[in-house]
Formats: structure tokens, sequence, C-alpha cells
């Protein structure tokens, strides 16, 4: 049965419960409706892991600069510039940066640039989010191709003939069986691994090295593809059955 509560007493109740604002968000992008909503679900699943483990404000003695929810200063200024109606309001300093504004810039800057939200497989886009979000793009991309040669040579083709653009990647992705897209899923996470295992970087950055490793099996099969829905006559999905499909996936 299908809560009758307003959007806004639901919110305030799970604020309460929950003891967290934060997942809150769930529920907000839930509440969208529709596939949509369902998409828009999982990356506050996402956006929520993350946000958690980032902490909140340092102003460099840990992390050698000014953080908060990890979006630095030149994170938090290359934003401003590149997408100025998303980031009008913003602070100057990250000191002053809000939740919803550290969410808007990864969903905006990482989430949505690299095509995540394309992605049909919600666990996929967790952990490339997630890895993305605290490496340089050429790092991330170099832990992808171990991904994609562990897709090809499954496949028995080519490795020269893998994906070399990321904006192939998510659509290369979506058309790869549940199997191949475990095996791109273990190789980039055993690549994120490897690469903390070089010399100075365990001590350093062992919170992120542990990051890396909560992702180890956790690849889930994707339960709903775009197929599905063509089929589906595009039916809206409620709110409360978009989360509980989400719920069921993280099983």
């Amino acid at each position: 049965m299908y809560m009758r509560k307003s959007r806004a007493t639901i919110l305030e109740k799970i604020r309460r419960n929950r003891k967290s604002f934060l997942y809150g968000t769930l529920i907000a992008g839930a509440s969208l409706g529709g596939i949509k909503g369902c998409q828009s679900s999982h990356f506050d699943w996402a956006a929520l892991e993350l946000l958690i483990s980032e902490g909140y404000y340092d102003d460099g003695t840990k992390t050698d600069q000014e953080t908060k929810f990890g979006v630095t200063n030149t994170t938090l200024q290359d934003f401003k510039k590149k997408y100025p109606d998303d980031a009008k309001g913003f602070p100057e300093t990250v000191k002053e940066l809000s939740v919803f504004q550290a969410k808007t810039i990864m969903r905006v800057a990482f989430y949505e640039h690299y095509k995540l939200n394309e992605l049909n497989n919600a666990s996929l886009a967790e952990m490339l989010l997630d890895a993305v979000y605290n490496h340089d793009y050429s790092t991330f991309r170099n832990f992808a191709k171990e991904g994609l040669i562990a897709v090809m040579k499954m496949r028995g083709e080519d490795l020269e003939k893998r994906p070399r653009n990321w904006k192939e990647i998510p659509p290369f992705l979506n058309n790869c069986s549940n199997e191949e897209q475990e095996a791109f899923y273990n190789a980039f996470v055993q690549a994120r691994i490897d690469f903390f295992e070089k010399k100075g970087y365990i001590n350093k950055f062992n919170g992120l090295r542990k990051r890396a490793k909560k992702f180890v099996g956790k690849y889930r099969p994707c339960p709903l593809t775009r197929a599905d829905v063509k089929t589906s006559k595009q039916k809206a999905i409620h709110w409360f059955d978009a989360v509980k499909l989400i719920q069921k996936e993280r099983v």
C-alpha cells in the first residue's frame, strides 16, 4: 500500500528517524517518478555513499589542501567556470559549500559528464563514480582499460579493438552481457587496488585503498534493461516502487 502522506512529511520523518539529512536525498530523487525517478535514485544512493565517506570540511592538514565533501577549491572554481548556470549562488571557497552544492558538482561534473547516468547497471555506475570522483582522468582511464581488456579476452576478440574514447564506453558496456560487465567491474576494481599497492601509496592513501577494496565482489546484475523499458510501454514507476527496486538490487 502506497504512503498517502505528503512528500514533505515523509522527508521529515526520514530525517528524524535516520538522524541524517543526507538520507533524505534518496527519497527526494525517487519522488521524481517514472524511470527517470528510478535513475535519479541510483545516483542518490551512490552520492550518499560518497558524501558519507568523504566527510566534511578539512583545512588541508589531512588532505594537503582545503576540501569539503571531497571537493577542492580548484574543483569548485573549475565547476563555476564550466557550468555557470548550475553554479549560481555557489561560494568562493569550499568552506561554505553546502551538501546540496557538493552533490550538484558530483552529479553534473562527474556522474553526467562521464555519462554514468546512461549506464543500465547501477552497481557499475556507483563503482565508476567513486573512482572518477577520487582520481584524475588519466588514472581513471587506465583502470577502465584493464576492464575493457578483460571483456575483449572473454570474447576472444582483438584487444586493440576495444573502445578508446570514454564516450564510447557506456554504450559498449550496455551492450555487454552480465558476465562481461562483471568481468569489466572486477578488472577495474583490481586495477584500482593494485594502483595503491605501488611504493609510497599504501600509507598516504590508505583510506582510498580501503574505499577501492569495498567494491570487491559487489557487482550486481542489472534487473532493468532499456529493452525492458521499451516493452513496458513506458509505464510510470511510483516513487515508492522505485526505492523498493533499488533496495532489492543492492541486497
